[in-house]
């Protein structure tokens, strides 16, 4: 055997992005590029301890199945809600039972793997995937919204991902944007998460259908609220429903309020949108964009420059973000075992 038929091993990473229904998890080289992807079920009901025991089930599997393809170094895992980075322990999990407080996700990976392991939040995860491998790359500063169940956000500032004095920049989801609006899951009043989030959209639907409104999602649903999703209004939006229309335009409103704040604070090159509700395409971006761009001009010199375009990585941006954000704290820290 030649010397120049030896390949050289690659080194890997492994992304883990733990939602509140399904767990995705990705191995990817140092170009982005994914070598395996595997998606199982969270059943979060399960408790803290046995959710994760799947998952390091699922990773063992994996990692067994990268083994020709490189060295695999180190494990992201994102997850939704708050942790405390350094100590690589969640404190407060919306939605999950418990909320899984002081819960230490990264020693549990690394007993089990024996490999360094890094947390962080989700949307942090998919901003900082979007930013090295999706619709972010070239843009040394950029934001990024994540529409869902809730509204998430992530920084980029400098090439480097910003998490401010205690970890928590970038949640753009919580700006004010109506002084007197809904009280938000937060605990404040009129955030954008509170207004257009899925759960928003799909509230103002079935309450213009009870108030007797004109429209064909209640066809759509054959008169069962429990049926109304954002899907269902962004169809009836494009075949034309005028109260469906009038839905979309209203959440674009709205985020596009919170970006045009973002735009003023941070004036960064790119707002990158993703997350399942921003699959109603132009839609949702067409009065973000307007909305953005009338509410960020200074009136004496707009603003100008900064574009506003879709995510690239799909429901992959925070398994890639997390196993990207473990490559850069590997080069930083070097290989070894995480204290």
């Amino acid at each position: 055997m030649t010397s120049e038929s030896v390949k050289p091993a690659s080194n890997l990473y492994m992304g883990v992005d733990v939602g509140g229904t399904t767990v995705n998890t990705a191995v990817i080289d140092e170009s982005g590029r994914v070598i395996t992807k595997e998606q199982i079920d969270t059943l979060a009901h399960q408790g803290s301890e046995a959710v994760l025991d799947r998952i390091c089930a699922s990773a063992d599997a994996l990692i067994k199945r990268v083994e020709a393809e490189g060295r695999l170094m180190a494990i992201g895992v994102a997850l939704p809600g708050i942790v405390h980075m350094d100590r690589g322990v969640s404190l407060f999990l919306t939605n999950f039972p418990g909320n899984w407080p002081e819960v230490p996700v990264a020693a549990f990976f690394l007993q089990r793997t024996g490999l360094p392991t890094y947390i962080m939040n989700d949307a942090r995860a998919a901003t900082w995937g979007e930013s090295r491998f999706g619709a972010g790359r070239g843009a040394h500063n950029m934001a990024m919204l994540t529409l869902g169940t809730g509204i998430g956000g992530g920084l980029v500032i400098n090439d480097d991902l910003y998490f401010g004095t205690r970890g928590w920049a970038g949640e753009i989801g919580h700006i004010t944007v109506e002084l007197h609006g809904p009280r938000c899951a937060c605990g404040n009043y009129g955030c954008v998460e509170a207004l257009a989030s899925g759960p928003a959209i799909s509230a103002a639907a079935m309450k213009a259908i009870r108030q007797g409104f004109a429209t064909k999602m209640r066809d759509m649903v054959s008169g069962d609220l429990n049926l109304v999703t954002p899907e269902i209004v962004a169809s009836a939006a494009e075949a034309g429903d005028v109260v469906a229309l009038e839905i979309m335009e209203q959440t674009g409103h709205y985020i596009g309020t919170a970006i045009a704040a973002v735009l003023l604070i941070f004036n960064p090159e790119l707002v990158v949108i993703g997350g399942g509700v921003a699959k109603a395409g132009r839609l949702l971006f067409e009065p973000i964009r307007r909305v953005a761009d009338i509410r960020s001009s200074l009136f004496i010199e707009p603003m100008g420059g900064a574009k506003i375009v879709p995510a690239e990585l799909g429901e992959d941006a925070g398994a890639i973000g997390a196993a990207a954000w473990a490559m850069r704290k590997t080069r930083v820290a070097g290989p070894g075992p995480t204290p």
